[in-house]
Protein backbone atom coordinates (compact mmCIF):
# COMPACT_ATOMS: atom_id res chain seq x y z
CA UNK A 1 0.00 0.00 0.00
CA UNK A 2 0.68 3.30 -1.13
CA UNK A 3 -0.06 6.46 0.66
CA UNK A 4 -0.54 10.24 -0.99
CA UNK A 5 -1.91 12.31 1.86
CA UNK A 6 1.08 13.28 3.56
CA UNK A 7 3.23 14.45 -0.24
CA UNK A 8 1.66 17.16 -1.00
CA UNK A 9 0.52 19.23 2.29
CA UNK A 10 3.01 22.04 0.53
CA UNK A 11 -0.04 22.60 -2.00
CA UNK A 12 -1.06 26.27 -2.81
CA UNK A 13 -3.76 27.83 -4.22
CA UNK A 14 -5.24 26.10 -7.40
CA UNK A 15 -3.13 22.62 -6.23
CA UNK A 16 -5.39 22.54 -3.30
CA UNK A 17 -7.88 20.81 -5.05
CA UNK A 18 -5.96 18.97 -7.15
CA UNK A 19 -4.16 17.60 -3.81
CA UNK A 20 -7.45 16.70 -2.36
CA UNK A 21 -8.38 14.43 -5.08
CA UNK A 22 -4.91 12.75 -4.45
CA UNK A 23 -5.89 12.59 -0.98
CA UNK A 24 -8.65 10.72 -1.42
CA UNK A 25 -7.67 8.28 -4.15
CA UNK A 26 -7.92 5.04 -2.64
CA UNK A 27 -6.88 2.72 -5.87
CA UNK A 28 -3.48 2.98 -8.33
CA UNK A 29 -3.65 4.57 -11.45
CA UNK A 30 -3.84 2.44 -14.62
CA UNK A 31 -0.92 4.36 -15.76
CA UNK A 32 2.45 3.46 -14.92
CA UNK A 33 5.89 5.53 -14.80
CA UNK A 34 6.94 7.04 -17.80
CA UNK A 35 11.23 6.75 -18.92
CA UNK A 36 12.25 10.39 -20.70
CA UNK A 37 15.37 11.38 -21.56
CA UNK A 38 16.55 14.67 -20.65
CA UNK A 39 18.30 17.74 -21.24
CA UNK A 40 21.53 16.54 -18.89
CA UNK A 41 22.93 13.94 -21.38
CA UNK A 42 26.14 14.59 -22.79
CA UNK A 43 28.69 12.87 -24.06
CA UNK A 44 29.80 11.10 -20.77
CA UNK A 45 26.60 11.06 -19.40
CA UNK A 46 23.17 8.75 -20.10
CA UNK A 47 20.54 10.78 -18.29
CA UNK A 48 16.72 10.03 -17.86
CA UNK A 49 13.89 10.61 -15.42
CA UNK A 50 11.55 8.08 -14.14
CA UNK A 51 8.09 9.76 -13.89
CA UNK A 52 4.65 8.82 -12.08
CA UNK A 53 3.80 6.21 -9.52
CA UNK A 54 5.48 3.29 -9.34
CA UNK A 55 3.52 -0.19 -10.50
CA UNK A 56 4.24 -3.69 -11.57
CA UNK A 57 6.20 -3.70 -14.71
CA UNK A 58 8.17 -0.41 -14.26
CA UNK A 59 11.54 -2.85 -13.54
CA UNK A 60 10.88 -4.41 -16.79
CA UNK A 61 10.29 -1.39 -18.70
CA UNK A 62 13.68 0.53 -16.67
CA UNK A 63 15.81 -2.68 -18.08
CA UNK A 64 14.59 -2.33 -21.87
CA UNK A 65 15.21 1.29 -21.65
CA UNK A 66 19.00 1.09 -20.45
CA UNK A 67 19.13 -2.20 -22.88
CA UNK A 68 19.13 0.83 -25.51
CA UNK A 69 21.55 3.42 -23.88
CA UNK A 70 24.77 3.83 -25.66
CA UNK A 71 27.95 2.85 -23.61
CA UNK A 72 29.01 5.73 -21.55
CA UNK A 73 30.65 6.72 -18.61
CA UNK A 74 27.76 7.29 -16.45
CA UNK A 75 24.25 6.79 -16.29
CA UNK A 76 21.93 8.49 -13.78
CA UNK A 77 18.08 8.24 -13.24
CA UNK A 78 16.31 11.69 -11.91
CA UNK A 79 13.49 10.33 -9.80
CA UNK A 80 10.10 11.99 -9.73
CA UNK A 81 7.65 9.56 -8.24
CA UNK A 82 4.98 9.66 -4.59
CA UNK A 83 5.80 6.16 -4.43
CA UNK A 84 3.33 3.20 -5.46
CA UNK A 85 4.21 -0.97 -5.46
CA UNK A 86 6.78 -1.48 -2.93
CA UNK A 87 8.16 -4.98 -4.57
CA UNK A 88 8.59 -3.02 -7.78
CA UNK A 89 10.00 -0.01 -5.80
CA UNK A 90 12.66 -3.11 -4.50
CA UNK A 91 13.28 -4.58 -7.71
CA UNK A 92 14.01 -1.10 -9.46
CA UNK A 93 16.56 -0.43 -6.38
CA UNK A 94 18.33 -3.48 -7.16
CA UNK A 95 18.72 -2.88 -10.94
CA UNK A 96 20.66 0.98 -9.75
CA UNK A 97 22.59 -1.60 -7.71
CA UNK A 98 23.38 -3.99 -10.26
CA UNK A 99 23.87 -1.88 -13.41
CA UNK A 100 25.30 0.59 -11.30
CA UNK A 101 23.14 4.07 -11.99
CA UNK A 102 23.31 6.63 -10.32
CA UNK A 103 20.36 8.02 -8.70
CA UNK A 104 19.26 11.65 -8.32
CA UNK A 105 15.96 13.65 -6.38
CA UNK A 106 16.26 17.65 -7.40
CA UNK A 107 13.49 19.69 -9.11
CA UNK A 108 13.07 20.02 -12.63
CA UNK A 109 14.88 23.14 -13.54
CA UNK A 110 15.58 24.99 -16.84
CA UNK A 111 13.03 27.79 -15.95
CA UNK A 112 9.74 26.10 -17.27
CA UNK A 113 11.79 24.60 -20.47
CA UNK A 114 12.17 20.87 -19.36
CA UNK A 115 8.84 21.06 -17.74
CA UNK A 116 6.97 22.24 -21.06
CA UNK A 117 8.44 19.30 -22.41
CA UNK A 118 7.97 16.58 -20.02
CA UNK A 119 4.36 17.45 -19.97
CA UNK A 120 4.27 17.35 -23.91
CA UNK A 121 6.22 13.80 -23.38
CA UNK A 122 3.37 12.22 -20.69
CA UNK A 123 0.58 14.00 -23.17
CA UNK A 124 1.83 12.26 -26.61
CA UNK A 125 2.42 8.74 -24.43
CA UNK A 126 -1.20 8.76 -22.89
CA UNK A 127 0.38 8.57 -19.74
CA UNK A 128 -2.20 8.45 -16.48
CA UNK A 129 -1.94 10.21 -13.76
CA UNK A 130 -3.53 9.24 -10.41
CA UNK A 131 -7.24 10.00 -9.48
CA UNK A 132 -7.66 12.09 -12.66
CA UNK A 133 -5.68 14.50 -12.29
CA UNK A 134 -4.25 16.48 -15.47
CA UNK A 135 -0.87 16.11 -16.37
CA UNK A 136 0.06 19.66 -15.47
CA UNK A 137 -1.56 19.10 -12.33
CA UNK A 138 0.65 15.94 -11.29
CA UNK A 139 3.25 17.07 -12.62
CA UNK A 140 3.57 20.24 -10.56
CA UNK A 141 3.22 18.71 -7.56
CA UNK A 142 6.32 16.57 -8.48
CA UNK A 143 8.05 19.24 -9.43
CA UNK A 144 9.86 21.04 -6.57
CA UNK A 145 11.48 17.22 -6.04
CA UNK A 146 9.94 14.44 -4.88
CA UNK A 147 10.29 10.41 -4.31
CA UNK A 148 7.90 8.86 -2.00
CA UNK A 149 7.73 5.60 -0.28
CA UNK A 150 8.58 2.94 -3.03
CA UNK A 151 10.36 5.42 -4.88
CA UNK A 152 12.83 6.55 -1.67
CA UNK A 153 13.31 2.68 -1.22
CA UNK A 154 14.40 2.24 -4.76
CA UNK A 155 16.76 5.43 -5.00
CA UNK A 156 18.90 4.10 -2.39
CA UNK A 157 20.15 1.56 -4.54
CA UNK A 158 22.16 4.29 -6.48
CA UNK A 159 25.37 3.21 -7.17
CA UNK A 160 28.33 4.89 -8.79
CA UNK A 161 29.53 2.83 -12.06
CA UNK A 162 33.65 3.69 -11.02
CA UNK A 163 33.82 3.09 -8.07
CA UNK A 164 30.77 0.60 -7.33
CA UNK A 165 30.02 2.27 -4.11
CA UNK A 166 26.52 4.19 -3.32
CA UNK A 167 25.64 7.39 -5.30
CA UNK A 168 22.76 8.80 -4.15
CA UNK A 169 22.29 12.53 -3.92
CA UNK A 170 19.73 14.87 -3.78
CA UNK A 171 19.19 18.36 -3.72
CA UNK A 172 18.72 20.37 -0.32
CA UNK A 173 15.01 21.39 -1.37
CA UNK A 174 13.45 17.87 -2.91
CA UNK A 175 11.62 15.85 -0.61
CA UNK A 176 12.76 12.41 0.74
CA UNK A 177 10.04 10.46 2.24
CA UNK A 178 9.97 6.62 3.93
CA UNK A 179 7.04 5.22 5.96
CA UNK A 180 6.12 1.92 6.88
CA UNK A 181 4.56 -0.66 4.69
CA UNK A 182 0.69 -2.07 5.21
CA UNK A 183 -1.95 -3.77 3.28
CA UNK A 184 -5.74 -2.78 2.66
CA UNK A 185 -8.47 -4.94 3.91
CA UNK A 186 -12.09 -4.95 2.73
CA UNK A 187 -14.82 -4.75 5.22
CA UNK A 188 -15.83 -8.37 6.84
CA UNK A 189 -15.44 -11.08 8.47
CA UNK A 190 -11.72 -13.12 8.79
CA UNK A 191 -11.21 -16.28 10.30
CA UNK A 192 -7.85 -17.35 11.70
CA UNK A 193 -7.07 -19.11 8.50
CA UNK A 194 -7.42 -15.77 7.05
CA UNK A 195 -5.33 -13.65 9.46
CA UNK A 196 -2.50 -16.46 9.55
CA UNK A 197 -2.19 -16.08 5.86
CA UNK A 198 -2.00 -12.83 6.77
CA UNK A 199 0.77 -12.91 8.84
CA UNK A 200 2.98 -15.22 6.51
CA UNK A 201 2.28 -11.86 3.38
CA UNK A 202 3.63 -9.62 6.16
CA UNK A 203 6.51 -11.54 6.94
CA UNK A 204 7.24 -12.36 3.79
CA UNK A 205 7.34 -8.69 2.77
CA UNK A 206 9.63 -7.97 6.11
CA UNK A 207 11.56 -10.57 4.33
CA UNK A 208 12.16 -8.85 0.77
CA UNK A 209 13.11 -5.47 2.46
CA UNK A 210 15.69 -6.87 4.69
CA UNK A 211 17.25 -8.78 1.66
CA UNK A 212 16.96 -5.91 -0.24
CA UNK A 213 19.06 -3.78 2.33
CA UNK A 214 21.66 -6.60 2.17
CA UNK A 215 21.47 -6.75 -2.09
CA UNK A 216 22.81 -2.85 -2.09
CA UNK A 217 24.86 -2.86 0.91
CA UNK A 218 22.61 -0.57 3.30
CA UNK A 219 23.66 0.17 6.59
CA UNK A 220 21.02 -1.21 9.03
CA UNK A 221 21.29 2.50 10.30
CA UNK A 222 18.49 3.29 7.88
CA UNK A 223 15.92 0.87 9.50
CA UNK A 224 14.39 3.52 12.17
CA UNK A 225 14.15 5.73 8.98
CA UNK A 226 12.29 3.58 7.25
CA UNK A 227 9.86 2.58 9.81
CA UNK A 228 9.63 5.08 11.84
CA UNK A 229 6.43 6.31 11.18
CA UNK A 230 3.49 4.61 10.24
CA UNK A 231 1.61 3.80 6.68
CA UNK A 232 -0.71 6.91 6.94
CA UNK A 233 2.14 9.24 7.36
CA UNK A 234 4.97 9.96 5.84
CA UNK A 235 8.81 10.15 7.42
CA UNK A 236 10.40 13.20 5.11
CA UNK A 237 14.23 13.18 5.91
CA UNK A 238 16.09 16.27 6.82
CA UNK A 239 19.35 16.88 4.91
CA UNK A 240 21.13 16.69 8.07
CA UNK A 241 19.59 12.80 8.27
CA UNK A 242 20.30 12.19 4.67
CA UNK A 243 24.37 13.25 5.07
CA UNK A 244 24.51 11.40 8.28
CA UNK A 245 22.78 7.95 6.17
CA UNK A 246 25.26 8.81 3.66
CA UNK A 247 23.42 10.25 0.78
CA UNK A 248 25.00 13.19 -0.65
CA UNK A 249 23.45 16.67 -0.27
CA UNK A 250 23.90 19.98 -2.14
CA UNK A 251 22.38 23.79 -1.88
CA UNK A 252 20.53 23.80 -5.10
CA UNK A 253 19.25 27.42 -3.72
CA UNK A 254 22.98 28.68 -3.39
CA UNK A 255 23.71 31.45 -6.18
CA UNK A 256 25.24 30.59 -9.59
CA UNK A 257 29.01 31.55 -8.45
CA UNK A 258 29.08 30.29 -5.07
CA UNK A 259 31.43 27.88 -5.82
CA UNK A 260 29.25 24.88 -5.26
CA UNK A 261 28.05 22.70 -8.48
CA UNK A 262 24.34 23.52 -9.58
CA UNK A 263 22.09 20.80 -9.73
CA UNK A 264 21.99 20.60 -13.80
CA UNK A 265 25.82 20.22 -13.68
CA UNK A 266 26.30 17.31 -10.93
CA UNK A 267 28.06 14.92 -13.58
CA UNK A 268 29.54 17.20 -16.06
CA UNK A 269 31.87 18.68 -14.16
CA UNK A 270 34.22 15.79 -14.77
CA UNK A 271 34.29 14.06 -10.72
CA UNK A 272 32.68 10.94 -9.35
CA UNK A 273 31.83 12.38 -5.79
CA UNK A 274 28.82 14.54 -5.82
CA UNK A 275 29.03 18.32 -5.08
CA UNK A 276 28.69 18.84 -1.34
CA UNK A 277 26.07 20.83 0.74
CA UNK A 278 27.93 23.18 3.39
CA UNK A 279 27.23 21.35 5.79
CA UNK A 280 28.49 17.83 4.98
CA UNK A 281 31.66 17.40 6.49
CA UNK A 282 34.76 16.13 4.53
CA UNK A 283 35.68 12.62 3.57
Amino acid sequence: MFLLSPLFQHARGPLVAAAAVLLAATVRPAGAAEIIEIPQNNANLNAFAYVGTVEPGDDLKLLRHLSGLTKRRFTTVYLYSEGGDLGTGLEIGRILRDQKIRAVVQPITAEGAEFAKIVAILKERGFSPPAGLAIEDYLILLKPGLCASACALAFLGGTDSITGRPWRTKAASARLGFHSFSRSFKPGTYSADDMSRETQIAQRIAFNVISYMQDIDLSLRFVPIMFKVESASMNFISNREALLLGIHVWDDQLPKDSGFIPSDRVETAGGTVPPRCPTEPQQ
